[in-house]
């Protein structure tokens, strides 16, 4: 059970270590071996733990495997929100990906749709005979038809809620919609980090039952009475 302003561990450096070594077997079984396979990351943490499963499945099999980054910024569907001048990233696919068995990496599954951007832009390299999806954390909250084919982990949050992915000790922080998780990279671990200003709030207007404007139209009510008095 989560506990307000504490970090509670998910999974430790071995759970970890445990599911990327689960997840590379599964990507070689969907890939039908390594000879065609490639990894692509998806910048940032996910070019990270493509980097991790390429050392564990050529350690295992015997093979190097190509990886590759994607920086999705150009495709993302909200664009126009962010600024005349997005900062972006380098994309490196280190083959051609006709034929290829191209597995997309990502730290977190959540809507969907920067897996739909990665999508998008492996499009403009190739035609790969199959594209699957791996990610280490996959916490619902769908908004596109969207699926792992594998995962090192899946919980559930409370819908419009905010959390981040990090390594400790960098103290970069990024954001994203839902439950709090941090990851970090030494030891590798998954914590939930402390609420951000406003979520002790939402989490008890969700527990009573009522919206935050139905609450501040009580008290002013109260306060009312008490000028009575």
């Amino acid at each position: 059970m989560a506990v307000a302003g504490t970090r509670n561990v998910l999974l430790d450096a071995r759970g970890v270590q445990r599911a990327l070594q689960r997840m590379a077997k599964e990507i070689v079984a969907f890939a039908q071996g390594t000879e065609r396979l490639v990894l692509v990351g998806i910048q940032r943490r996910g070019v990270e733990l493509a980097e991790r499963l390429a050392r564990l499945i050529e350690n295992g099999e015997g093979r190097a495997v190509p990886r590759g980054a994607l920086d999705i910024t150009l495709y993302r569907d909200d664009l126009q929100t962010i600024g005349p001048r997005p900062v972006v990233g380098q994309t490196h696919l280190p083959v051609n990906l006709d034929g290829r068995y191209v597995v997309i990496v990502d730290d977190v599954l959540y809507t969907g749709r920067t897996v739909r951007a990665a999508l998008d832009e492996l499009a403009d390299f190739g035609r790969p005979a199959r594209i699957g999806l791996a990610v280490l954390i996959d916490r619902g909250g769908r908004g596109l038809p969207t699926q792992a084919d594998t995962t090192g982990k899946a919980v559930s949050g409370r819908p419009g809620g905010r959390g981040d992915v990090r390594p400790d000790e960098a103290g970069e922080t990024l954001r994203s919609r839902g439950p709090p998780y941090r990851l970090s990279e030494t030891p590798w671990a998954i914590r939930r980090r402390p609420p951000l200003p406003g979520e002790h709030n939402a989490e008890v207007f969700g527990e009573l039952g009522v919206s935050k404007a139905e609450l501040d139209a009580l008290v002013a009510k109260l306060e009312a009475l008490l000028a009575k008095l």
